[in-house]
């Protein structure tokens, strides 16, 4: 807002934090850092709300591919495109992020809530380093994971999902400012690494002090560093052997930059995050996210109370964690978490889930009530493809 030629007495100026004395000197008054906190409003709702742009995407393509068919199978019938296992790889796996990622943003929104609360009412800011790596690493992962997811779903639909019928050029190009919008990702991505050096440095090594919720799995460091994974049959895979894989992940990458940092003294720590570790840092910070995304995502699923959609819902945080694991296997084979064989278990094991989720694929996008009116696609209804377009 700009204001140009008004006068606004003094008395009735906005002054709960920020005052203007009569000379026109800025007076702060109380804790400063309470500006910060209102910044973080933001980034909170990168976190929460702007994710539902990636469920429409979702269900735009998971509809269309449902309804699109290409190629006979052997009986000599045209099949659903969703029923090529290269396709349910594309769409189950950004399905089971969406809905890791909303709950995630959630619980940052509810801590984002509380630290803003104990600021106001108590001056405490003991939440506010938490909170701000928690946005950190929320705006930065979210709106990377979701960009990319975006894009995926315009390329799963083929040429159509390159016209503008198809509502997903818009959603591309609505979502894309989020990437640099109150941050630009790297930068975000490399104070969550801070954070977690940090809290290793202080408590972990030095034992000052306590371990927020987000970095609490620092404290089995050493524990995570040296566990070898015993699971080699597909089966065998469960939640708490994939939250332990990610967990050393993370452990595994911290584990590298100390012994960079040991091995070259001669040079500030600062001068090698700049020069030398900037790639690691960045890796480190993801693979934090990914983790706490995971774990979110199965605690809140611990507490549903239909069993049945329980185990469904187990089964997308499995392809989640599992399909993230398979990604950057190199930081679990550095401190021989697993072997080779074990990738390969952890992949049948994926693919066991696609197959398994596939009946349930459209419930659960259904279940992510985006209205047809605010889908935008001519691609995204029953009444067939090329029906709709063509009217």
């Amino acid at each position: 807002m700009r204001i140009t030629n008004v006068r606004i007495p003094r008395k009735n100026m906005l002054s709960k934090v920020v005052g203007l004395g009569a000379d026109g000197s800025l007076e702060v008054k109380g804790n400063p850092k309470i500006v910060y906190a209102t910044m973080m409003l933001v980034r909170k709702a990168i976190c929460s709300v702007w994710p539902k742009m990636y469920a429409s995407a979702i269900t735009i393509a998971s509809r269309y591919s449902l309804f699109r068919k290409q190629f006979k199978n052997e009986a000599g019938q045209e099949q659903p495109i969703i029923d090529y296992q290269t396709q349910q790889n594309k769409l189950i796996p950004l399905l089971a992020e969406y809905y890791a990622i909303t709950v995630t943003g959630h619980r940052i929104d509810k801590l984002t809530d509380t630290n803003f609360g104990r600021m106001m009412k108590k001056n405490d800011d003991s939440l506010m380093a938490e909170t701000h790596a928690c946005l950190s690493f929320g705006k930065s992962y979210f709106s990377d994971v979701v960009q990319r997811g975006i894009e995926i779903c315009r390329l799963s639909c083929g040429g159509h999902g390159y016209s503008q019928y198809s509502g997903l050029p818009a959603i591309v190009v609505e979502y894309a400012p989020n990437i640099t919008h109150e941050g630009e990702n790297t930068v975000m991505y490399l104070q969550v690494s801070r954070y977690i050096l940090k809290c290793f440095n202080n408590v972990v090594v030095k034992k000052q002090g306590v371990l927020q919720k987000s970095v609490r799995y620092l404290e089995s460091f050493e524990y995570l560093t040296k566990k070898k994974c015993t699971v080699t049959d597909p089966e065998n895979w469960t939640i708490e052997e994939v939250r332990l894989l990610l967990a050393q992940t993370t452990c595994s990458i911290l584990h590298t930059i100390n012994q960079r940092y040991a091995a070259n003294k001669d040079k500030s720590k600062k001068a090698q995050n700049n020069e030398d570790l900037g790639m690691l840092l960045v890796d480190l910070a993801i693979s934090h996210s990914i983790y706490n995304t995971y774990y979110a995502f199965e605690q809140a699923i611990v507490k549903f109370p239909d069993e049945i959609i329980k185990r469904i819902l187990f089964d997308m945080c499995l392809i989640y964690g599992i399909g993230n694991i398979l990604q950057r296997p190199y930081p679990l084979i550095t401190i021989e978490a697993v072997q080779p064989e074990q990738i390969n278990s952890l992949l049948e094991r994926k693919q066991l889930l696609l197959k398994k989720l596939r009946p349930h694929l459209m419930g659960l996008v259904d279940s992510c009530a985006v209205p047809d009116a605010a889908l935008k696609s001519a691609i995204s209804t029953g009444d067939g493809v090329y029906e709709v377009t063509l009217t």
